[in-house]
């Protein structure tokens, strides 16, 4: 008669991470005889229980995955003991200058890692700023200064304590002001380089002929302008349209003769009705004005996208009360973007 043998495991997870095992031969006729022993597994070592029939091989401390051999079959087993720990550092990313007034943190959890059930601990450059639910995957700052990184670490929580951090580099582009330099890819420096910034789409007004604006002083804040003897600065970006007349006024201060006028679609001037600066421009294309006043010596610069066209006296501006662009600064309307 032919009798079949089972091999019957047993398996015991206590605390300490140790595994009992009992293995034996059982044979239903009565005349069995039990063959094996047991065997205790420690946390984070390798042991291997043989018997005649079936050898085995378990790791713990990483994912248990390894292998049963009988004489007929060949099976697998697993299990993830990092459920058992901390979460694994989750995958963070911070945005890069495409948000104006904040910088965006978001994470992905990774799925082999045990949930983070108890939350999130936000750092920023290895400090502390805040703690989110389990259920939050983003994160808003708003108390950043532009043109400065950051480096945001995230990490998850659970009755394990607190896993590693995850990284993330963010920053928020500066209005109008760029840090930094032009370098190739090997980390050379490339000599005589230009940088240019255009407008933002979106953020730029548009005038017609008959469109004009108008600011007020505000008598609880600083002038416009600078007490006399001192030195001030106006710029803006400018794209004058075909249906600008020529003279035409762009920027006007109250009580003043200063303005800056459009002389048709191909020149600026700058003017005190005494002293004028003009240079010459493309249409419909953006260009950076500035004009620059030292009040020690009443001399007046004109850059056109950073390249000095000009320079001539022009007499004190006192502080105006009002500043006017567009139609509001006077008769032939001037037609285009300012920023």
């Amino acid at each position: 008669m032919n009798t079949s043998i089972y091999k019957v495991f047993s398996l015991f997870i206590c605390l300490g991470w140790s595994i009992l095992s009992y293995a034996q031969d059982c044979l239903p006729e009565g005349d069995a005889t039990i063959k094996g022993g047991k065997v205790i597994l420690v946390f984070g070592a390798t042991t291997k229980a043989v018997t005649v029939k079936n050898a085995s091989s378990i790791l713990l401390g990483q994912p248990v995955i390894g292998q049963n051999n009988t004489t007929e079959k060949v099976g697998d087993y697993g299990f993830y003991s990092q459920f058992l720990l901390p979460p694994l550092p989750p995958e963070v990313k911070a945005s890069q200058g495409e948000l104006l007034d904040r910088i965006q943190v978001s994470w992905t959890l990774n799925p082999l890692g045990s949930a983070p059930n108890e939350g999130f601990n936000i750092y920023r450059d290895g400090v502390f700023i805040d703690y989110v639910g389990p259920k939050i995957r983003n994160y808003n700052d708003f108390n950043v200064i532009a043109g400065k990184a950051y480096t945001y670490n995230v990490a998850g929580i659970n009755k394990f304590g607190e896993g590693p951090r995850g990284a993330g580099l963010g920053f928020q582009v500066p209005n109008g002001v760029v840090n930094g330099y032009v370098r190739t890819i090997n980390d050379r420096a490339v000599p005589e380089a230009l940088v240019s910034l255009m407008p933002m789409q979106g953020f730029s007004a548009k005038f017609s002929q008959s469109d004009g604006a108008v600011a007020l002083k505000d008598t609880t804040l600083p002038a416009f302008l600078p007490a006399a003897g001192n030195d001030w600065t106006l710029t803006f970006w400018i794209k004058s349209e075909s249906l600008t007349f020529s003279n035409a006024n762009i920027l006007s201060m109250s009580g003043t003769n200063f303005k800056v006028r459009a002389q048709g679609l191909n020149s600026i001037k700058v003017t005190d009705q005494t002293s004028n600066l003009t240079t010459s421009v493309n249409s419909n294309e953006w260009r950076h004005v500035a004009f620059s006043y030292e009040g020690s010596t009443g001399n007046g610069r004109l850059y056109v996208d950073g390249e000095l066209k000009g320079t001539a006296p022009f007499a004190q501006v006192n502080s105006p009360d009002s500043l006017f662009i567009g139609h509001k600064s006077g008769p032939h309307g001037w037609a285009g973007r300012m920023d």
